[in-house]
């Protein structure tokens, strides 16, 4: 679990000054947010993405409808120099442990919101527990300042080839950028290798298909080449157009 050290986050923007010689710049504090139903322990601000104007904020600790550590994120808009919550994000099948919101990811323009959940328990039809296997939960804009969740995504393939092992912790750190997702499963082992290669870690690239009614894949599995145990390669991660 990671080691928060502060439960607020303090918003900075930039003043740029200019002469003839040279650019100096300067970063004041404008703004401080917290959660509008914030609790003792909720670990808010434990990842934190902004696209400029939208800023999502993890809460991973979150009693989310009194389940202990479900978590949940925080949508902020800003106006001028001032941020507002516009919404509060939650799992549709949150469970207690979840870590919703360990990590948190905006795309460019805002279409997309992707909240990794890395203590989650089942596969995207709430089926074939596995402890702490992980997810990660995309939300697509559904109005000019509203997300709706659309997918939960696990470890599979789009032809049911399952790679989700107990302990993984998929969704410990999530990208997203030109409809394409990546997510890291720090504790995965490469068990395709003689001998099993323990907790060396992997990460996925899903990709988002327009012939398939916008629905999303997975596009990629990716190893490290000189993968070792406990490298927890996917411990953190991005991606940004071909890139990852």
């Amino acid at each position: 679990m990671k080691n928060i050290l502060f439960k607020f986050l303090s918003i900075l923007s930039l003043m740029c000054i200019f002469n003839t010689y040279s650019t100096h710049a300067q970063w004041l504090e404008n703004d401080k947010v917290v959660a509008s139903n914030r609790m003792a322990d909720d670990n808010f601000g434990s990842d934190i993405k902004t696209n400029g104007d939208f800023m999502v904020v993890g809460s991973p600790q979150h009693d989310t409808a009194g389940l202990s550590d479900s978590g949940a994120a925080y949508v902020y808009q800003r106006t001028g120099s001032s941020w507002t919550q516009i919404q509060i994000l939650s799992a549709s099948d949150a469970t207690a442990n979840d870590l919703f919101g360990y990590s948190v990811s905006i795309s460019e323009f805002g279409d997309q919101i992707v909240i990794g959940a890395p203590g989650q328990d089942t596969d995207e039809n709430g089926q074939a527990f596995m402890s702490n296997s992980g997810a990660a939960y995309i939300f697509e804009r559904s109005g000019l300042n509203s997300w709706a969740q659309v997918k939960k995504i696990v470890a599979v393939d789009k032809l049911g080839t399952s790679f989700r092992q107990i302990g993984t912790n998929f969704g410990n750190d999530v990208d997203v950028s030109s409809e394409k997702i990546i997510v890291g499963a720090r504790f995965e082992s490469n068990l395709s290798a003689e001998p099993n290669i323990i907790n060396s870690g992997a990460a996925y690239i899903f990709h988002r298909l327009s012939t398939s009614g916008g629905s999303w894949f997975m596009q990629k599995r990716l190893l490290a080449s000189d993968g070792k145990a406990n490298d927890s390669f996917g411990w953190s991660v991005a991606i940004h157009s071909l890139k990852a």
